[in-house]
C-alpha cells in the first residue's frame, strides 16, 4: 500500500482531515500524560493568553492611528484637487 494513502498513517499524521489531526493530538496527549508531565500549566496558559490579548489591543490601537492618518491624508489630497 502506498504510504501516502495508508489510512493509519493518514489518521496519525493528520492527513485524514479534522479527525486525523484530532486522533494524532489525542495520542500525543496520552503519551505525555503517561510520562506524568502536564501538557500545559494553567498559569502559563493564562499568562500567554493575556500577552496575546495585550498585543492584539496594541495592534488595534496602531491600526486605528493608521486609519486616522490615512483619512487626514485623503482629506488633504482632496482639498489640493480643488
Amino acid at each position: 500500500m502506498d504510504p501516502q494513502t495508508d489510512p493509519i498513517s493518514m489518521w496519525i499524521t493528520g492527513g485524514g482531515g479534522l479527525g486525523g489531526g484530532a486522533l494524532g493530538g489525542y495520542l500525543i496527549s496520552r503519551l505525555m500524560q503517561q510520562q506524568n508531565r502536564p501538557i500545559v500549566d494553567n498559569n502559563d496558559l493564562n499568562k500567554g493568553l493575556e500577552r496575546i490579548a495585550d498585543r492584539l489591543d496594541h495592534t488595534n490601537e496602531l491600526l486605528n492611528q493608521l486609519l486616522r492618518s490615512h483619512a487626514r491624508l485623503e482629506g488633504l489630497l482632496e482639498r489640493g484637487d480643488r
